[in-house]
């Protein structure tokens, strides 16, 4: 299991990240808030942890961090398109 961890700022760009050396996830704290949907934070750590079922390939000096699979998987949350309306918000 990794490390879960909130973020030292509110950041509104990077919203969550898997650092795969360290095995952890970071959060950032915009989601530390009683109004914060249950189904957007959800969604972040699905798809954090997505990245640690579907590691960073790296293709002709390129690396391909989200690939097709991890597409196909990530569509996979119920409340997907809520998510990321919601996301879009912050």
């Amino acid at each position: 299991r990794p490390l879960l961890t909130w973020s030292e700022y509110r950041a509104t760009r990077l919203l969550g990240h898997y650092d795969a050396a360290h095995n952890t996830i970071m959060v950032s704290r915009v989601f530390d808030r009683r109004n914060t949907p249950r189904f957007a934070i959800e969604y972040l750590m699905y798809h954090e942890m997505l990245h640690l079922r579907h590691p960073v390939k790296h293709r002709n000096g390129r690396r391909c961090v989200h690939s097709a699979a991890f597409q196909a998987e990530e569509k996979l949350f119920p409340e997907l398109e809520q998510a990321k309306a919601f996301l879009k918000t912050l």
